[in-house]
């Protein structure tokens, strides 16, 4: 994508950060959103340019409007969940907070999720479903109970993906909150099965 190889993304950044305009915000956080998107020199790129914190920040903020903290969930899930470099790099807290943005894009319309299962979500969480800390596991666990909700498709691909496994094991967890996350999951996976 020429945007990325022209400093575009820095560029996003600097706008996702420092506009005071909401709306400027929200169609930055899309358009880095949009370049990342299994482009993975363009992930890279965006990671090294500090976008996780910056989107980790939107997440968690209650000043930010909700229509750019769904966009910086996006971007989020494509920079990191997309990429399995990024993935393995990131701190648990980041890992945990892409989750959170794949559960949150998973329960806000059948529309967004849709797209966030086309785009691989399932491989993604179940990857997550891996992790050695705890909150990445709860968040994994719920995100992956809010995909599958409704959906035997949806369903299937966490199967196909391994998390039958993934979810057995963190149904055996030390803590509590995985294990009661993990549960969920798996009666959402088996509600939607036909």
């Amino acid at each position: 994508m020429a945007i990325a190889a022209l400093g575009g993304t820095p560029a996003l950044l600097k706008v996702v950060q420092r506009s005071s305009i909401a709306v400027l915000q929200a169609e930055a956080a899309r358009a880095l959103a949009q370049l990342t998107r299994q482009h993975p020199g363009n992930q890279a790129a965006a990671a090294a340019a500090g976008a996780i914190p910056l989107l980790v920040q939107l997440l968690g903020s209650s000043s930010s409007a909700e229509a750019l903290r769904e966009l910086a969930a996006y971007a989020l899930w494509a920079i990191i969940l997309k990429h399995p470099g990024n993935q393995e790099s990131s701190s648990p807290e980041v890992q945990a907070a892409a989750a959170a943005a794949v559960g949150s894009l998973a329960s806000a319309c059948p529309t967004a999720k849709a797209a966030a299962a086309a785009a691989g979500a399932a491989e993604a969480l179940v990857g997550c479903l891996h992790s050695s800390s705890k909150v990445a596991l709860e968040e994994a666990a719920l995100a992956t109970g809010s995909l599958v909700e409704g959906s035997c498709e949806h369903a299937a691909a966490v199967a196909a993906a391994g998390g039958v496994e993934a979810l057995e094991h963190c149904q055996r967890s030390e803590h509590e909150a995985v294990r009661l996350a993990a549960v969920a999951a798996v009666e959402q996976a088996s509600v939607a099965a036909p």
